[in-house]
């Protein structure tokens, strides 16, 4: 299956070397319009990791071709590196019909273990450009969204499960990108593609909008400032913003536990911004 027009199957590095000489020209007809303007590589799909191939099918023994994701290293080879400022990817997860479930095997990924497929495809793609020499290039996410079934019109994509684990990875996705340093993250898209839509003939709005309108309120201006590892089934991450910091966790799998918080928190917010009960007991 061939992956974009630029792709060549029969090449080890899918035929990147041509986009790169694509660039070459292009970049500097761009330049010449507008010295400010940034050139962006991509965007990536991705389709799979090729240091960490998958299988076809869970249990076939089959190994799936991942030949395109060397699309990058293909430009870099032929010295593409300096035509371009930044790097946008795909980062896809699909729904596991259950709620909060969702990965993406290709990527090796999933809500109980690694989380979100952003992180393990940024993480490639720094990799590649690190090993290039270029580790001043920033990255985005071109597309970005939770994906349900094949369709996005099964009777499980309809279902409240679905669309609140849709807005817990709002949530989520847009933390992890803010912690990984990502420059954007576009959700594809507002109408959406296999169940990916935040609102529905532009007068319902789903869960899943209602928290990006919440998480874009709370990260504006907030800083990274680290992982929480403290917690044993806990991801999360902690953000500084002016008159305190603020953290974002969430549990790894269906259990529950006890998150013992370092100061009284001033309030409790769940994925689309309720405010949950806080209950004043000595900080621990």
């Amino acid at each position: 299956m061939m992956f974009g027009c630029w792709g060549d199957p029969e090449d080890d590095y899918y035929r990147g070397e041509y986009y790169a000489e694509m660039l070459k020209v292009v970049c500097l007809v761009i330049k010449e319009a507008d010295p400010e303007a940034k050139v962006l590589f991509g965007g990536l799909l991705l389709n799979c990791n090729p240091d960490d191939p998958p299988e076809t099918h869970p249990g076939s023994g089959d190994i799936k071709e991942c030949k395109s994701s060397r699309y990058l290293e293909g430009a870099l080879e032929n010295e593409g590196g300096d035509y371009f400022e930044g790097v946008s990817f795909h980062a896809d997860d699909y729904y596991l019909n259950a709620l909060g479930h969702y990965g993406n095997d290709n990527w090796r990924s999933s809500w109980r273990s690694t989380g979100l497929s952003l992180i393990a495809k940024g993480k490639f793609i720094r990799d590649i450009l690190r090993e290039y020499g270029y580790t001043d290039k920033f990255l985005v996410i071109s597309e970005g969204a939770l994906l349900c079934g094949s369709t996005g019109v099964e009777e499980f994509c309809k279902i409240d499960e679905f669309h609140q684990t849709k807005a817990n990875y709002v949530t989520q996705a847009y933390t992890a990108a803010k912690a990984e340093g990502l420059l954007a993250n576009v959700w594809y898209s507002i109408r959406g593609w296999r169940g990916s839509g935040l609102v529905k003939n532009n007068d319902i709005q789903f869960p899943a909008y209602t928290a990006l309108q919440f998480a874009e309120g709370q990260f504006d201006k907030a800083q990274y400032r680290g992982e929480i590892t403290s917690f044993p089934g806990i991801m999360g991450y902690e953000f500084n913003r002016a008159g305190g910091y603020f953290w974002v966790i969430w549990a790894m799998d269906d259990d529950t536990y006890s998150v013992f918080l370092p100061d009284q928190p001033t309030a409790i917010f769940d994925s689309v911004g309720t405010e949950l009960l806080v209950e004043k007991t000595q900080s621990q």
